[in-house]
């Protein structure tokens, strides 16, 4: 038994490593558990929408984009981003419950708005090139999630002034 263990053990060892990488990845990915295929995760509800995976992968991008705009760097540790994400949360479940929609025209305005030039104060193309250069090369972000990103931007601005 033992010599048959020894006269093939390249071949086990194929077997063994192939099993552990994939036990691996299957345990570290993100997200829902993979292997729970009947479960549906609940992800609560804010005034009375409930809330979705995708609304929850939406806070979060919004909560990163909004940090990388604001501090021109990318989120680490040591900033709570949890309390952003809630908050996004809350805004965009009430701009879905009051049916706000953002029109491309608006979007593009937000994002002149949000990508100025600090030291003169106009628009800067350059300036939200290089964003998206930096998002593409260090995240996984694209400018459709920029834009999206823009537009719930904007209609938390409209709830804000409307409850103001």
């Amino acid at each position: 038994m033992i010599g048959t263990i020894r006269k093939h053990s390249q071949f086990l060892w194929v077997f063994i490593i192939a099993g552990t990488i994939i036990a691996f990845v299957v345990f570290f990915m993100p997200g829902d558990n993979p292997l729970e295929f009947t479960q549906k995760a609940d992800y609560g509800s804010r005034y009375g929408v409930p809330l979705t995976r995708e609304d929850r992968i939406a806070a979060e991008r919004d909560a990163n984009l909004l940090f990388m705009v604001q501090y021109d760097r990318f989120p680490d540790a040591t900033f709570p981003l949890d309390r952003l994400v809630e908050e996004r949360l809350a805004v965009n479940a009430l701009a879905k419950l009051h049916g706000i929609k953002v029109s491309d025209e608006t979007m593009r305005a937000w994002i002149r708005l949000l990508f100025t030039d600090r030291t003169t104060g106009k628009p800067s193309a350059q300036r939200y090139d290089g964003f998206l250069q930096v998002l593409k090369q260090r995240t996984r972000f694209t400018e459709l999630d920029v834009e999206e990103w823009a537009r719930n931007t904007a209609a938390a601005d409209h709830l804000r002034r409307v409850y103001s």
